[in-house]
């Protein structure tokens, strides 16, 4: 059982640039936003984890989880055009004040049996995850040039997702060398988004809502699975082969315009894994597989999202689901003091979900989903851990790739590629059996969008821990130690060129304590987690 609680300040930008033709053939017009936002958020947190032997046969095990996040979040926006050179067009503001209460729940409950051979099983589980977010925002809109009279407007915002799993796995093993494992899957996730929106009577001060800025959106998911897995092993070959059978049924409901879509959709999905042992440390390794990821119901809900103007979003109410086909072959070496392992790879993508992006006039943009057709990856996966003196370990991930992308599909010409490196390195300084105090850099590479790219990312954590007691633990991190969570998507088409950038402004320096009540589920060491964007 452990409990925390965390108060944290951020500050974050969201910036725009977007060159268009303006009605003079020799004239671009240029539109700016800035945005900068303060957020202070509470999040207090508390989970249980228990287990109980019935008998020599039976367990259960059961644990809860709960966390409970929210608190002010303002921001100041500055819209701006210009005609060159130089020639204002417009300028506005807009300041806004509003709070994002979210509640977040994860309970899990386990059963096991143990049957008549050794080694053979039958376990049961269930999982439910529910989170509840509620936003509410007030805004005072002026504009600048041209003049315009002040004016009070709202946003109202609710996300609820709840997703339910349940399992059943059965082992039987036929000797110490092979077994088979059959199992059923059962997921269905619900979602419901909405809002209300409009503006404020200057005379009576209350709301008026706006047509165009209300939204419900439902979202249903239901997969069946069932799949089954056989291992087999010698003194050299191992064998792991594997076949999944899922059908997938989707209900959406716009209930705003009453539009209604259905879907269902089966696939097979095999894979399989084939070791070579070539002597006490080194081993060779073969695989291939096909699989399947679906859309983010998010980015489903049609709805034009209009909380930071000028860069609207929206989600596509007809994605497809992404098929990826992999092969891969590694090979690998565990010495006394090292291991590492490289792994060449082929990736081939159906259907991943990409972001394309429309000017609407008037200084605003609107960013979309959609299917891009086809995405290709080769290229080399790096890892190794291993240990220097007594005293310091680390761990060290890359990943040298190469990608194309073809989005002719999406009336854009031509196929695009780059090179890059994903990495990511871990130092661990261990001076005491008491203390510990860990680096982490992390490396993404710039990534290809059928409109041009977002940028890379680098980043510098740090974070030291020191066990006071061996129910309590002092820990301090600093996240994005050189202020490099700065994420950048540049775009041009023919009609348009942009520039958008996210960023979180400063370090995020977290200090706090960890007490645990009862004894350890595990006793690995806990890991340092640090703070992303949010």
């Amino acid at each position: 059982m452990n409990a925390g609680f965390r108060h944290d300040y951020r500050e974050r930008l969201l910036e725009s640039d977007v060159r268009t033709p303006s009605t003079a053939p020799a004239q671009l017009l240029d539109s700016q936003s800035n945005l900068y936002e303060d957020a202070h958020r509470q999040v207090p947190t508390a989970a249980v984890t228990a287990g109980y032997a019935l008998d020599d046969r039976d367990s259960v095990t059961g644990s809860f989880t709960w966390l409970e996040r929210g608190g002010l979040r303002t921001y100041t926006e500055l819209n701006s055009s210009s005609a060159a050179p130089a020639v204002l067009t417009s300028s506005a503001e807009r300041l806004s004040a509003g709070h994002d209460p979210e509640k977040d729940y994860d309970e899990r409950l386990g059963f096991s049996r143990k049957l008549e051979r050794p080694g053979e099983e039958l376990t049961l589980s269930l999982h439910r995850a529910s989170s509840y977010q509620h936003e509410n925002y007030a805004y005072t809109n002026e504009s600048i040039l041209p003049p315009a009279a002040t004016y009070d407007s709202y946003l109202i915002l609710h996300e609820n997702h709840a997703t339910t799993e349940v399992d059943a796995d059965y082992v039987l093993p036929f000797s110490k060398q092979r077994s088979l494992k059959l199992g059923y899957s059962f997921e269905q996730d619900d979602y419901l988004y909405g809002v209300t929106g409009g503006n404020i009577d200057p005379v009576s001060g209350l709301p008026i809502i706006d047509p165009n800025t209300t939204n419900d959106f439902r979202f249903r998911q239901r997969i069946n699975g069932a799949y089954a897995s056989y291992r087999a092993s010698n003194d050299r070959w191992s064998l792991l082969a594997g076949l999944r059978a899922e059908r997938t049924d989707t209900d959406a409901l716009l209930l705003t315009s009453n539009t209604a879509s259905n879907g269902s959709y089966f696939g097979i999905y095999p894979s399989v894994h084939v070791d070579r042992i070539l002597s006490d440390e080194a081993t060779l390794s073969f695989g291939a597989s096909r699989r399947v990821t679906r859309p983010d119901p998010s980015n489903l809900d049609p709805y034009v999202d209009p909380e930071y103007t000028p860069n609207l979003r929206a989600g596509n109410l007809h994605l497809q689901p992404e098929y990826t086909q992999s092969y891969e072959i590694g090979y690998g070496f565990q010495g006394r003091k090292t291991l590492y392992q490289v792994t060449g790879y082929y990736r081939h993508n159906r259907d991943s979900v990409t972001d394309v992006t429309e000017y609407q006039g008037n200084g605003i943009s609107l960013t979309t989903k959609e299917n891009l057709p086809r995405a290709d990856a080769a290229g080399l996966e790096l890892s190794s851990d291993g240990r220097i003196g007594q005293v310091l370990t680390y761990s060290v991930s890359a990943n040298v790739f190469y990608s194309q992308i073809d989005a002719t599909a999406l009336g854009i010409p031509g196929l695009q590629s780059t090179t890059g490196v994903n990495a990511k390195l871990k130092l661990d300084y261990h001076p005491t059996s008491l203390d510990s105090a860990q680096i982490a850099v992390t490396r993404t590479d710039k990534r290809l969008t059928p409109q041009g790219y977002v940028s890379a990312i680098n980043l510098l954590n740090a974070g030291y821990r020191r066990q006071l007691r061996s129910d309590l633990t002092a820990i301090a991190t600093v996240s994005d130690l050189f202020n490099g969570q700065r994420n950048v998507r540049f775009e041009s088409t023919s009609t348009f060129a942009g520039e958008y950038v996210r960023a979180v402004r400063g370090r995020l320096v977290y200090v706090g304590f960890i007490y645990s009540f009862g004894a350890s589920s595990s006793g690995k060491e806990p890991s340092f987690e640090y703070e992303g964007p949010g």
